[in-house]
């Protein structure tokens, strides 16, 4: 028996052993290359972000070599640590889990229309070279003129949490050549039109956002009798008559020409970090370039785009940052912390609660992680995996399960945190107040028996079971027989009708997408028949080959459109006809007018076209 225990003890031994180099190892992770564009589509002017994300490897003195893509002018905005360490204690084993990694970002200004391609994206990490590629960027030319000068401008490019900016748009047009040059250029019956997202009434997730809808009012209450006005996005009335909203304009001397500039300047509060963009906007519609020799005024229809800006909310800067950093940012943090009971025995579960408050950023407030603070887990466990959040006025509450490991009246130590001031433009460290507790010993359970198998308790102790008293009444412990068989019958029809509702639930979708694939031709003639423009009809043909073949995104170039075609069984001469099609429609959303009639004839003969190879494909069973 007692050879039995020691070889017990010695295989304990051996797997706590192996358990804690395993808790303590760092297994190395695998280096890899990863790049992708903040938009697919932008016009020629506009620039847009490029995210090269180096997993695996945390380094910012090694820069990602974009020498390769020509055409384009490129600046590095910087990088962020995107590391992550996670602390778990199971049982009193801590564990470390750390994932490295590391986000740069350059700007990207292509300098021709077309395919921009970032599929030559380099960097050398350890002797080895790690290259990566994303989608092309499609680059939309405009034609080059001078007449209305669109612009956006954003007062940073870079902010932190809480930290405004502010964003205006201007459409500058040069006014009629004298006598007339003090007339505003746009005629009061023919309202040119600005499209711009921004100006949309929607919410834009983690930006305090202006008044929109008030500025819109204000324009619309002001556009009265036969002032110029301008047509904004989409908004109508309950007839589908378009407002017109008044911008005052002023005028500014820009190059010796007197031009009429209408603008606005929005301001914006980040709330979470990110990339927010806005723009472009778009300037469609006729503007008055002179007079006639009989007095009448002469137009002309006029496109042009004030290419978007793009605002990083960024994390503030990792030199300096303590490792207690909690991702705030703001000022005059405060820290309180306290216990659920100041007296308990050892081992025995407490609430250890720290309320954070003050005029900080709440979005990427995070817990500190505990057990990194050495002088907290002296006499202490604490176990950080399974801590909960909760909202509180002005801030946040965390709350851990801690468990005193020594007996006496001990100290849990103050907690540090830091944050980063934005006041003082510097990380700043609050500490709580330590908090006094007294743990006692645990109570000891005493055995009388001889064998350790089993337990007995001492008959001076031992708790008096209650009197019970039965009832005469013989009634019966089942129900009656005619409700017997039913109450036996629905245990297996329960257990079917969850196993039929899992089923379907897991296949849900699945059913899904195969509903959409079925309704992908029907959705997308109807669409063609009632497109008011080229843009919609476009669409509506995009959207049919994302919900038929399921291709990723919706925002497909005509030669990609064409290859998804082909690679799934239709003849190139269709693919090739579809691909004619996107090409006519793209080009004619420039002409501002409606969906030709001709081309929305020719997409329904094409999808029957396409629709009638899918089927045949099926039905070979390919």
């Amino acid at each position: 028996m007692q050879a039995k225990s020691a070889r017990l003890v010695s295989i304990l031994s051996i797997i706590s052993i192996l358990s804690i180099v395993s808790g303590s190892t760092a297994f190395a992770q695998p280096v890899a290359l990863t790049v992708r564009p903040d938009r697919n589509r932008i016009y020629l002017g506009e620039s847009f972000n490029l995210y090269v994300t180096v997993n695996g490897a945390d380094d910012d003195r090694t820069l990602p070599d974009l020498s390769a893509l020509s055409g384009a002018d490129i600046a590095y905005l910087g990088s962020q640590s995107i590391s992550r360490r996670m602390i778990s204690n199971i049982n009193g084993h801590v564990r470390r889990e750390e994932t490295r990694g590391r986000m740069f970002v350059f700007q990207i200004k292509p300098l021709r229309e077309g395919l921009f391609r970032t599929d030559s994206v380099t960097l050398r990490n350890d002797g080895q070279t790690l290259s990566a590629a994303s989608p092309p960027v499609t680059v939309i030319g405009v034609t080059a003129q001078s007449t209305v000068i669109g612009s956006l401008a954003a007062s940073t490019t870079a902010a932190l949490v809480d930290e405004p900016f502010r964003i205006t748009f201007a459409i500058a047009i040069a006014p009629i050549p004298p006598p007339y040059h003090d007339i505003e250029p746009i005629h009061a019956n023919n309202p040119p039109r600005l499209e711009a997202d921004f100006l949309n009434i929607a919410e834009i997730k983690g930006l305090q956002q202006p008044d929109i809808r008030a500025f819109l009012e204000s324009c619309a209450k002001a556009a009265s009798g036969r002032q110029p006005t301008f047509l904004i996005n989409n908004y109508a009335d309950s007839f589908e008559n378009p407002f017109r909203f008044r911008l005052d304009p002023v005028r500014e001397n820009r190059g010796g020409t007197n031009f009429w500039v209408y603008a606005h300047e929005f301001t914006y509060g980040p709330l979470a970090e990110g990339d927010y963009t806005f723009g472009p906007m778009i300037f469609k519609g006729a503007v008055m370039t002179g007079v006639n020799p009989d007095q009448r005024a002469r137009f002309e229809e006029i496109f042009a785009v004030a290419p978007a800006v793009t605002v990083r909310v960024t994390p503030p800067p990792e030199t300096g940052r303590p490792a207690w950093f909690i991702g705030a940012v703001g000022s005059n943090l405060t820290a309180q912390a306290g216990f659920d009971t100041d007296v308990c025995k050892v081992g025995d579960p407490l609430t250890l609660t720290l309320d954070l408050t003050g005029a900080i950023s709440l979005s990427n407030l995070r817990p500190p992680l505990l057990a990194l603070q050495e002088d907290l887990i002296r006499d202490f466990r604490i176990y950080d995996d399974n801590v909960t959040t909760t909202a509180i006025e002005s801030g946040k509450r965390f709350t851990w399960r801690v468990r005193p490991i020594r007996t006496g009246t001990i100290e849990f130590p103050p907690i540090r945190v830091a944050y980063y001031n934005t006041t003082v433009k510097r990380y700043e460290t609050v500490s709580s107040r330590p908090i006094p507790i007294q743990a006692r010993a645990t109570t000891q359970v005493v055995s009388d028996a001889l064998s350790s198998s089993s337990l007995f308790i001492r008959s001076d102790t031992a708790p008096v079971p209650a009197a019970t008293t039965l009832s005469d009444d013989a009634t019966p412990l089942l129900p009656s027989a005619r409700l017997l068989l039913p109450l036996i019958l629905s245990g297996p029809a329960l257990l079917l009708l969850g196993i039929t509702g899992r089923f379907l639930w897991r296949r849900r979708g699945g059913m899904r997408l195969a509903s959409r694939r079925l309704r992908a031709a029907t959705q997308a003639r109807r669409r063609l028949t009632h497109a008011a423009e080229p843009g919609a009809a476009a669409a509506a043909l995009r959207d049919y080959l994302t919900d038929r073949l399921q291709a990723t995104g919706r925002s497909l170039t005509p030669p990609e459109a064409s290859r998804l075609l082909v690679a799934n069984g239709v003849p190139h001469p269709l693919a090739d006809a579809f691909r004619s099609l996107l090409e006519r429609l793209d080009e004619a959303i420039y002409s501002h007018g409606a969906a030709p009639a001709s081309i929305v004839s020719e997409a329904r003969n094409v999808l029957t076209g396409i629709e009638t190879a899918l089927a045949a494909r099926r039905e070979a069973g390919e």
